[in-house]
């Protein structure tokens, strides 16, 4: 007769005086598996035949075969190993059913259940995590009733299983895109590039909850909603309330705020556009940088802006400086000889090239004490108001209080004079023929070469010019190289100005010295008669000269015998 086992141990358990578990069970059960104490629950972990004790163990813990079959935690991943390698039973009430080896559960590798621990997560004790209140994963569902609320299964590499989402899912579930594991914040791994406002200059050292300061209420939450971002009044207040447009990029830029203000703003589309050397100009020279840029400054006159360079009255007030000036430059001014026309005194010749402050001279007026102006208005507009008159006196008496420089010199060049030839025929000594070939200064130098010193040098000026001169003969200023012979006649009487030498002495003039030149004495050469015109003269016949020899014309004999020798032919005779 065959004997169950229930039988087969009471027997056993009877022969040998003990109870059956003694002789049977290799120890007390867990008190996990407490409810399968007894000889009639051996088979339900322990199968009859061949078959593994794992099949049972999976019978009832389907959420070790769900973990199995999806490929998820240690169970899919140790192979064929037996539960009881890890999972030793019968050693009592108080065994924890887990083996974790020589390290003990902190030695664990938990790298081992598909999930390593990086960064904070390493340094925290497994019961932190692995608390009944995290155990929200699907194999959770397939435990058998009465089973611990904690343990080991049923966490989820999923952050917000464990921790609270600030965020409210606003930006997903994949936390580490932008935070890390070895510090929450900052979130580094976030780049604002990838958005559709890349950060910066200035924006990016801003913190995030800046610009980001969504809350729920519970007032916890940092909700990050993506904001649409077209201009920087999208966040931040128009300090010019709306006076400048909606673009702060014309004038600002993210790099610093106030820096480069105004770099890019287009002032053409202001009231006063800006040309020439305003172009140049910073923007807080004209506006207020520290109350955002002020009040719109006045610009109907350059005199909002500039002060006057002129002395008080010698413009009119409203005057307008465009006249004179352009913005290019305020130097030079425009003012030119054109302009000057309309004025008192027309720029003609050399004054044209001359520089304005060369007759406008530079003032120093009291207040303030260190200005310096130009002076326009000119009361005396004469030669002699800007030029020393390098004649002296030597020209008061040919004045007679009303003549002008412009007498004798023009404004293209003041040398030489233009006084000439047909000038001086209004004087009383007309030039003519070599007069008019000689230099001025031949007659009117104070030190004039051969001549004696003029009346009136003494007063004759820089110059030193005497216009005033009493010499009008010939004798005065020319030497007679015919001696006293001919006292009594005028240098014109022989010669004239056009050549002084040969005379114009002919037959007719010659009957006036007594010996008239009849028959063949007509043609016969003046120096055949009078041999002192053969005498070589050097040097010159103004009176201090020195001369080498005279021509004389003494009188001579009458016969004819002083002059032909009687009986002898003489040529022409």
């Amino acid at each position: 007769m065959r004997l169950s086992v229930l039988a087969l141990a009471l027997a056993l358990g009877c022969l040998a005086g003990g109870s059956a578990q003694a002789q049977l069970s290799p120890g007390e059960l867990s008190r996990a598996h407490q409810n399968l104490d007894g000889m009639t629950s051996c088979v339900k972990c322990h199968p009859l035949g061949r078959k593994k004790m794992d099949v049972a163990c999976l019978d009832c813990h389907q959420e070790i075969r769900w973990l199995e079959q999806k490929g998820r935690g240690l169970h899919a991943r140790v192979g064929d190993e037996e539960c009881k390698k890890c999972h030793p039973e019968h050693a009592g009430r108080d065994f924890e059913l887990i083996d974790f080896g020589s390290g003990g559960q902190d030695g664990f590798d938990h790298g081992r259940s598909g999930w390593p621990l990086e960064g904070k997560h390493a340094q925290i004790r497994c019961e932190e995590c692995h608390r009944a209140e995290f155990l929200h994963a699907p194999a959770r569902s397939q435990r058998a009733a009465g089973s611990k609320k904690s343990g080991f299964l049923g966490l989820e590499p999923v952050c917000q299983l464990c921790h609270v989402d600030d965020h409210q899912q606003d930006l997903g579930n994949e936390c580490t895109k932008c935070h890390s594991m070895q510090a929450f914040a900052p979130a580094t791994a976030f780049n604002h590039d990838r958005t559709t406002f890349a950060l910066h200059g200035a924006h990016s050292r801003v913190s995030c909850t800046k610009c980001h300061q969504g809350k729920d209420p519970d007032g916890k939450s940092m909700l990050f909603p993506k904001r649409r971002v077209e201009e920087c009044s999208s966040c931040h207040n128009d300090p010019h309330k709306g006076r400048l447009g909606p673009k702060c990029s014309d004038c600002h830029n993210d790099v610093d705020w106030k820096k480069n203000i105004g770099a890019n703003f287009d002032h053409s589309t202001a009231r006063f556009p800006l040309r020439g050397a305003h172009v140049s100009v910073r923007c807080e020279k004209c506006h207020d940088a520290t109350s955002a840029w002020g009040p719109r400054p006045a610009f109907a006159q350059c005199a909002n802006c500039h002060a006057g360079p002129h002395a008080q009255g010698q413009l009119s007030v409203a005057a307008d400086c465009s006249a004179c000036h352009v913005e290019r430059a305020f130097k030079p001014s425009t003012f030119d000889a054109a302009a000057h026309a309309k004025t008192r005194f027309p720029l003609a010749g050399a004054h044209q090239k001359l520089e304005c402050r060369r007759c406008h001279v530079e003032l120093e007026l009291s207040a303030p004490r260190d200005a310096k102006n130009l002076w326009w208005k000119t009361a005396d507009v004469a030669c002699a108001a800007c030029h020393p008159d390098s004649h002296g006196e030597s020209l008061s008496r040919l004045r007679q209080g009303s003549a002008e420089c412009l007498g004798c010199h023009d404004q293209d060049r003041w040398k030489p004079s233009s006084f000439a030839v047909t000038a001086h025929a209004k004087t009383r000594f007309t030039l003519s023929h070599k007069h008019a070939d000689a230099l001025c200064a031949r007659c009117h130098a104070r030190d004039r070469a051969d001549l004696s010193v003029p009346l009136g040098a003494a007063v004759s000026g820089r110059a030193g010019l005497v216009f005033a001169l009493e010499e009008l003969r010939c004798g005065d200023c020319h030497a007679n190289p015919h001696g006293d012979s001919k006292a009594s006649f005028e240098c014109g009487n022989c010669h004239d100005s056009v050549r002084w030498s040969p005379a114009r002495i002919g037959i007719d003039e010659h009957r006036k010295f007594s010996f008239a030149l009849d028959g063949s004495h007509a043609a016969i050469p003046c120096i055949e008669c009078h041999t002192e015109l053969g005498a070589r003269r050097g040097g010159s016949n103004l009176l201090n000269a020195p001369v080498s020899s005279s021509i004389r014309f003494g009188s001579k004999t009458r016969d004819c015998k002083d002059c032909h020798l009687l009986g002898i032919p003489v040529q022409g005779g």
